[in-house]
């Protein structure tokens, strides 16, 4: 009998195009498969060509919702049954999206929520969001994570902020240095924390490179790979 094929995700991408990579990278990391036809397919289209979505916020610059509904709608005639973007400003247009196609737009926020409440369920947290300007000017994480009493959402002030824009945009156009960890652990130690009660959410995905770094007094979330987990589960489900 022919193996069933898993559930086909469809990839927003190109918003940039490194973040795109490596949303890829901890996808297919999520799972060691012994044969690689264990691995679920994904059709990823890293469309560079879609606006700036900071522009569009900030500067009412051309909007990026027809382009990325355009990429949604060639997915779901390919045969994708639901589709990802691993982008968290691009989140602002969800739900236009959403309304022009008939499968599935998984939502970064939501997950980033989930995964907060399974890994630290009921208790008092303080919640730091490293995102862009244009994310954090949207409120995209306030506006869900303030409907749970346990979290306390602490905005960065303008100066960590520029620092962390700073650091994306190396990102963006280098790929990751080595020299950007250093600068990451400065900027997480500027949050003066003094308990361990802490989450710093990694809210932009250029900023996933630096999920994996080990600190003593708080807890990272990235939302690049609570997406690809998610969608690695979805692509799991017969």
């Amino acid at each position: 009998m022919a193996k069933k094929q898993s559930k086909m995700v469809g990839i927003i991408g190109g918003m940039g195009p490194h973040a795109s990579n490596r949303f890829m990278e901890i996808f297919y990391n999520y799972k060691n498969q012994a044969i690689e036809s264990n691995y679920p397919r994904l059709i990823l289209d890293s469309n560079t060509q879609i606006p700036s979505r900071v522009k569009a916020i900030f500067t009412k610059s051309k909007s990026p919702a027809s382009a990325m509904i355009d990429s949604a709608k060639k997915l779901q005639q390919f045969g994708c049954d639901a589709i990802a973007i691993p982008c968290n400003t691009a989140h602002a247009w969800h739900a236009d999206i959403e309304k022009k196609i008939q499968i599935p737009v998984f939502n970064i926020i939501d997950c980033v929520y989930d995964e907060i409440k399974a890994k630290l369920p009921n208790k008092l947290i303080n919640v730091y969001i490293f995102g862009t300007q244009a994310t954090q000017k949207l409120r995209l994480y306030e506006s869900k994570l303030n409907k749970n009493k346990n979290l306390n959402i602490h905005i960065v002030n303008k100066n960590i902020q520029s620092k962390i824009d700073k650091i994306i945009f190396l990102i963006k156009k280098n790929n990751l240095q080595k020299q950007y960890i250093s600068k990451f652990k400065k900027i997480i130690s500027l949050l003066k924390l003094k308990n361990k009660n802490n989450v710093v959410i990694l809210g932009c995905t250029e900023l996933s490179y630096f999920k994996d770094i080990s600190l003593s007094n708080c807890t990272l979330i990235d939302s690049s790979f609570v997406l690809a987990k998610k969608t690695y589960h979805f692509c799991e489900k017969k």
